[in-house]
């Protein structure tokens, strides 16, 4: 008897370092997959304003030539 029960302990015991272990695991994927997703959102938008600032310059300086274009026609 005392035996049968001193192995439903062990047996317990190993399922839930089991259980905590999975835990852990599934934790850190999730942590490293919202990490992954955050930091891809953060490139996507680095990106998008790098693009904007190159748009504006560009059209700053189309104005410019524009602007230039006109002075000389006159």
């Amino acid at each position: 008897e005392k035996e049968k029960k001193e192995k439903e302990e062990k047996e317990k015991k190993e399922k839930e370092e089991k259980e905590k272990k999975e835990k852990e695991e599934k934790d850190k994927k999730e942590k490293e997959e919202k990490d992954k997703k955050e930091k891809e959102e953060k490139d996507k938008k680095e990106k998008e304003e790098k693009d904007k600032k190159e748009k504006e310059e560009k059209d700053k300086d189309k104005k410019e030539d524009d602007e230039e274009a006109e002075m000389k026609k006159e």
